[in-house]
């Protein structure tokens, strides 16, 4: 067999090779929805997300690369660490550009059968952002998950959550309580998905959004989103356009 043979049938066993592992384990992503699923990703694996989100409206204008690095111990356990890699937000002609917080979870998922499953999260926001982008206090939050497969191919997720905010305005409450419900519907390797989510503190905008998204698994391993959101913060409209990726990595255990 000559060269060029050669290299067809060594790209040919390594294409198949791919595909099998492909087969054995998938991304599960969690963006770009408010609502995380209760699972979390393959054991021993590194799953990367990583995207742009531009938000815009009656406010400052906020363009951010947000991240979330996923590894799970086992089906059960699991750590993600996340943030926003740059950040620029223009206010009044005044532009603010820099790295963002970073935020550190725990999560524990409880297992109620094949199709239900309930999920804790406890983290806490660390204060990396730079000056003007940032309380500059950590934020410590707790958030129960409640995910469900209901019909064929149909998946609902429900967030509620409380958070400490470190540096709270004057008259505002410490605690902020937020909720989502994620419905997504999955054709082949597209995902269609649609949210409502919001949050409430005492002497602060009570804040709601209604969130729709699309996502193509371009390999088991490499899933890519898009979507819009608009919502509202008081009495000031808000709307959000933004696009990603989640991407098993690599085993590392």
């Amino acid at each position: 067999m000559n060269g060029p043979h050669w290299l067809a049938a060594a790209l040919t066993i390594a294409m198949a090779g791919s595909a099998q592992a492909g087969e054995e384990v998938a991304a599960t992503p969690y963006r770009p929805t408010v609502a995380n699923p209760a699972e979390l990703p393959a054991p021993g694996w590194l799953e990367i997300e990583a995207g742009w989100l531009r938000n815009a409206g009656d406010g400052p204008t906020r363009n951010a690369l947000p991240y979330t690095a996923k590894l799970a111990f086992n089906e059960d356990w699991g750590i993600l660490l996340g943030g926003e890699l740059w950040v620029r937000e223009r206010n009044d002609g005044e532009a603010i550009r820099g790295r963002g917080d970073t935020s550190l979870v725990l999560k524990h998922r409880i297992a109620v059968d094949a199709r239900r499953a309930f999920g804790i999260e406890a983290g806490v926001n660390l204060p990396t952002a730079e000056d003007g982008l940032g309380s500059g206090k950590p934020d410590w939050t707790l958030t129960g998950i409640y995910s469900v497969d209901f019909a064929e191919d149909w998946r609902l997720d429900v967030n509620a959550g409380a958070t400490r905010v470190g540096a709270p305005e004057d008259g505002e409450g410490r605690v902020a309580g937020s909720w989502a419900a994620s419905v997504s519907h999955g054709m082949d390797a597209w995902t269609l998905a649609g949210e409502l989510s919001g949050s409430h503190r005492r002497g602060a905008a009570d804040t709601v959004q209604a969130l729709t998204a699309v996502g193509y698994a371009v390999t088991p391993r490499v899933v890519l989103d898009a979507g819009i959101s608009v919502g509202r913060e008081g009495s000031a409209a808000q709307h959000a356009l933004f696009f990603g990726v989640t991407w098993l990595a690599g085993k590392l255990f």
